[in-house]
């Protein structure tokens, strides 16, 4: 006999923890190891949900209005389950807000390849535009390619599907698709035109100013994608020229913040005594302290060069930016750490976890980095090889654990 008190509980936890993952794959507190925990702890649940047949589907698709985690769990079923009545369920709800989509192609990338593949391919052969987005975005997170759907997807009317045609198509290092990528520089649309810049950029295009104009615009102007752009346009720059546009942000208060991430990026040591004295600056604090670990690698809270919130508790700073996720830095008890290591660094070259920037160093950060050191070592290692696949550091942690086991191999 099934206990729906216990039914409800496995959903509410897995739409609950799965949220807390969204959260933990970019997250500074994050190692690979702890997205692993956390991922079986989601398992766990969805397998309650399992066990229970048709009650539990029927509670995850009576829930599934709720929210994205919601939405994440009954997919998951839905799509595994090879039900066309289940699947259609959350399509419905999972292609009627952008938000919600993005839990749709979760749920498909949480599932192993061969599950993924022919509901994928279902979703490919659909007449609705969302529905082959998510289709294409679903292959796109285990980086399995689409073949010829995705350069007519790039060159469709309905702008998130191109948009994420042209993602894709960057992931899987689709080099050949760059001409059509190229054409929708010039798109009306705002979203296309950024993910044609971005996309051409990560391919390797690095004579078109106009991808690197559009990046820097949308990087400068208040917006969802402007890290984004900000962070691929610096990692393409020379050091120089990156390193003067971070001054430029950093001479204007409205993008002083994006100067601060923009030192991590760069990865440049020379910008560490500016970090240390923004962090006198309670809006900028925190922020600060990760470009700074990201570039030495250094764990504030280990080393003990963190502390309390400034009285008000750091009133004015931007929490929804994700800078809570970071500890207080002390800036005196910084400085010292400072000044004792400073002078192993290399004028002219890029730092990522206090090594310079090379194949074997940013691959050591994919093994054994924080979640957003892992984000930046992939794309490094990406834009170095433009014709092969970026890394997924969202993926499962048991699929990505074989994978860098494998380096070693």
């Amino acid at each position: 006999m099934v206990n729906q008190e216990v039914i409800d509980q496995h959903a509410e936890e897995a739409a609950f923890l799965w949220t807390q993952r969204e959260h933990a794959t970019c997250a500074p507190q994050y190692a690979l190891k702890d997205l692993a925990k956390l991922d079986e702890r989601v398992e766990a649940h969805l397998d309650g949900l399992r066990v229970a047949g048709n009650t539990g589907w029927e509670t995850a698709v009576a829930q599934l209005e709720q929210g994205r985690g919601e939405v994440f769990a009954a997919a998951v079923l839905a799509f595994e389950s090879g039900d066309s009545t289940h699947t259609s369920a959350v399509l419905e709800v999972g292609c009627s807000a952008a938000p919600l989509a993005s839990s749709l192609v979760s749920a498909l990338g949480w599932l192993q390849q061969h599950v993924v593949v022919p509901q994928a391919r279902t979703l490919l052969n659909s007449q609705q535009p969302e529905i082959r987005r998510t289709g294409i975005a679903g292959m796109a997170v285990h980086r399995l390619d689409p073949g010829s759907l995705l350069s007519v997807a790039i060159a469709d009317r309905n702008c998130r599907l191109a948009a994420r045609a042209m993602k894709a198509a960057a992931e899987l290092g689709r080099r050949d698709l760059l001409p059509d990528i190229l054409e929708r520089l010039s798109d009306g649309d705002g979203l296309c035109r950024f993910w044609a810049a971005w996309s051409a950029v990560r391919l390797g295009e690095r004579r078109s100013t106009r991808a690197i104009a559009i990046l820097r615009a949308v990087a400068e102007a208040p917006g969802p994608l402007a890290m984004r752009a900000l962070d691929i346009a610096l990692r393409t720059m020379p050091i120089e020229d990156a390193g003067m546009w971070r001054r430029h942000l950093a001479g204007r208060i409205s993008t002083s913040r994006l100067a601060v991430f923009a030192a991590g990026v760069i990865g440049d040591h020379t910008a560490v005594p500016e970090l240390i004295a923004a962090m006198e600056n309670p809006k900028l604090a925190r922020a600060s302290g990760g470009a700074f670990s990201m570039i030495t690698g250094v764990d504030l809270s280990y080393e003990h060069l963190d502390g309390d919130a400034p009285p008000g508790d750091g009133e004015g700073d931007d929490s929804s930016s994700g800078d809570s996720d970071f500890p207080w830095p002390v800036p005196a008890a910084v400085a010292i750490w400072w000044t004792k290591r400073a002078p192993a660094y290399v004028p002219g070259l890029r730092y990522l976890c206090g090594k310079a920037m090379t194949v074997p160093s940013l691959r050591e950060v994919l093994v054994a980095g924080r979640q957003d050191q892992r984000a930046s070592a992939a794309m490094e290692v990406a834009l170095r090889h433009p014709s092969e696949i970026l890394f997924e550091t969202r993926e499962r942690a048991q699929w990505q654990q074989k994978k860098v086991r494998s380096w070693s191999s």
